[in-house]
């Protein structure tokens, strides 16, 4: 197998994905129970969160639309499921519509 054409994986801790969005390590596993935030990949017991997965997190909530929200594999082996449910993304995306149109004030 060629391993030279699989792009690389950078990993971090979850404390260390807490501290770059500013929070606490608790607050972020709340946020992944909730399914806000991409689950955590196991590496033995060890939890270590994607670095792309935590860009694309920051992407979507702060309105880049060029980016797709988090993605998981699913457990059965299937395709990329999302974390967040269908109804949830369209919410976002109309009070961001609603935001940047100056329907709704901050």
């Amino acid at each position: 197998m060629n391993t030279s054409s699989i792009p690389p994986v950078y990993l971090i801790t979850l404390v260390e994905a807490a501290k770059r969005l500013s929070i606490s390590r608790r607050t972020l596993e709340r946020e992944i129970v909730r399914g806000r935030f991409p689950t955590p990949v196991k590496v033995g017991s060890c939890s270590r969160v994607p670095v792309a997965a935590l860009e694309n997190y920051l992407a979507l909530l702060v309105g880049d639309g060029a980016r797709e929200p988090f993605l998981r594999k699913n457990p059965t082996g299937g395709a990329l499921a999302n974390d967040m449910d269908t109804e949830m993304l369209k919410r976002i995306r109309k009070a961001r519509a609603e935001h940047s149109a100056g329907g709704t004030e901050s």
